[in-house]
């Protein structure tokens, strides 16, 4: 989600970037096909751009604000396997403003539809007649302004009578040039930008282009100049009210006209479109990543097996870095990095927590700025297993009950399960099945996989289980028992 919300930002820095180098070079030119071929593809180079990724040793400063802002979505990334990690819990900003983003894009999808919907009620009703270049002339009563859609045009029976050349020669060259897909092209850019101003001046520069290339289409086949412009200020200013109704825009009229009357481009205006070039270099500069440092540490844990402890970190560590996290172990301050974690014999850790760098410097001060990993240790005189084997009972006659019952349980694992980045990222889900004992102790005792599911959400159903509180032990004959119990741990995307 913050991947997605950051990706969005990327692609409305683009859009307002490329909607000033329109503005300032280019809408003033006469290159009409250009100018429209121009915006079009500045809307989907905008949301091409921010997947370009480009590492960078040193980074410029313009790039500082993305990367503070990326670090703020996902600032660490933790992988583990069967580890115990440390989360802190903050106010799920980026979940909140993807709720406000998705209801804008929501608003604006129904209020286009609401559109679409009056426009298909107009055109039902209108009497149809069949051209001959397969073009559909759609003649209603009402006031409503001239307007055309793939191969439909609509026109008042008024306009038909008065108007009838300028207006079908204007509209058939909006259907001639297929304006209508660049509309919807437009309008999805609006959709997925509704909170950027950049894209709506896109669109509407583009509705402007569309004019003025139907103006020009209609004075190259034959038309002349003057009786095409006499004939759209008579529409514009007639008797009639119609055109305040309608909310006829003057001002787009006004620069139509003129537009009509200026003198062309000359041709090396043309390599004012070259400028795009380095606009997009500059876009993809900016957003560039430094490259990733990767902190690997592997142990053996108590059963044995693997365990380990992966961090990642865009750009934040220097060669030495990886020296420089503070050890601790069983609360007391070890060392500095791969050092002093190789003087800890594997099979001695019970459980490896790793600290974030704020975190860390609350707890410890300066000396761990760049985090920590706390290492808690089996104590020196533990039992061995073979003397700690207990009778367990399979069912007892009084089960154990978890506090406040077993839909506190089943809430308790809910509220408690983190889903792993990696396995959200890659959609792995489903539910793993974890085994255990429950002591007369009222303690979970050598909880162990079941049914697995994937490594990742096998390890994070065990931290679950193993953090859980004490539970009232299950009786036989009166006397607490070591109980044998299943618990299901749900991961669903």
């Amino acid at each position: 989600m913050g991947t997605f919300l950051v990706y969005i930002l990327k692609s409305s820095v683009c859009l307002a970037l490329f909607y000033l180098f329109y503005r300032l070079l280019l809408s003033k030119e006469t290159f009409h096909r250009f100018n429209r071929l121009t915006l079009l593809g500045i809307m989907i180079l905008s949301f091409l751009l921010p997947f370009i990724e480009v590492t960078m040793q040193k980074m410029p400063e313009m790039t500082q604000p993305f990367l503070l802002l990326e670090e703020a979505m996902e600032t660490v990334e933790v992988k583990r396997l069967d580890v115990l990690t440390e989360t802190p819990k903050h106010f799920p900003w980026s979940a909140l403003v993807f709720v406000v983003y998705a209801s804008g894009i929501l608003f604006f999808l129904l209020r286009h539809a609401w559109s679409m919907g009056r426009m298909l009620c107009l055109l039902r009703t209108c009497r149809k007649e069949e051209k001959e270049d397969g073009i559909t002339l759609c003649i209603h009563q009402a006031k409503v302004a001239p307007f055309s859609w793939m191969k439909l045009m609509a026109i008042s029976e008024e306009d038909l009578e008065k108007h009838s050349e300028a207006i079908l020669a204007h509209e058939r060259a909006h259907i001639r040039n297929h304006h209508s897909w660049d509309l919807l092209l437009a309008q999805a850019c609006v959709f997925l930008q509704w909170f950027n101003p950049a894209a709506w001046l896109l669109k509407k520069e583009l509705q402007t282009i569309h004019e003025y290339e139907a103006d020009e289409d209609v004075i190259c086949n034959g038309m002349e100049a003057s009786i095409y412009q006499l004939s759209m200020i008579e529409k514009a200013v007639g008797t009639r009210l119609f055109t305040i109704a309608n909310s006829f825009n003057h001002g787009l009229l006004n620069k139509r006209i003129t537009m009509m009357n200026k003198e062309r481009s000359r041709r090396w205006a043309c390599l004012k479109y070259l400028f795009v070039l380095p606009l997009s270099a500059l876009a993809v500069v900016a957003f560039a990543q430094p490259p990733i440092d990767e902190l690997k540490y592997s142990f053996l844990n108590d059963k044995g097996l693997p365990t380990t402890v992966e961090m990642k970190r865009k750009g934040h560590f220097t060669s030495s870095m990886k020296d420089s996290i503070l050890v601790v172990v069983n609360e007391k301050v070890k060392g500095y990095g791969e050092e002093a974690l190789s003087s800890i014999p594997g099979e001695q850790i019970e459980s490896i927590l790793t600290v974030h760098s704020n975190d860390a410097v609350a707890e410890y001060g300066d000396k761990a700025k760049h985090g920590a990993i706390k290492i808690t240790t089996k104590e020196e005189d533990e039992e061995p297993a073979s003397v700690k084997e207990k009778l367990i009972f399979q069912v007892a006659e009084e089960m154990p009950e978890f506090p406040g019952g077993m839909e506190e349980c089943m809430k308790f694992i809910k509220q408690n399960t983190l889903y792993p980045i990696e396995a959200y990222r890659k959609g792995i889900h489903g539910r793993v099945l974890v085994s255990g004992v429950i002591s007369d102790k009222g303690d979970i005792e050598s909880p162990r996989i079941y049914r697995s599911v994937d490594p990742l959400l096998d390890a994070e159903a065990l931290r679950v289980i193993q953090s859980m509180p004490k539970w009232k032990p299950g009786k036989q004959r009166g006397k607490p028992v070591n109980v044998m119990f299943m618990f299901p741990v749900a991961f669903n995307l």
